[in-house]
């Protein structure tokens, strides 16, 4: 799947959270999040609801 450019999120293991990086705008998503898979997941659900379209 492709990401646009500048989209990336890193998935803190400490606390099981994200933070994430769309177009130009930083979020923190507050988890627990299962393992960075279920993160990334998280992530992408909500790039697409900012308007990414894989």
């Amino acid at each position: 799947m492709a990401y646009e450019k500048g989209m990336s999120f890193v998935y803190n293991r400490r606390d099981r959270s994200v933070t994430g990086y769309f177009r130009g705008q930083k979020f923190e998503m507050r988890g627990p999040f299962n393992g960075r898979e279920a993160a990334r997941a998280a992530y992408e659900r909500r790039c697409r609801q900012m308007g990414w379209r894989d």
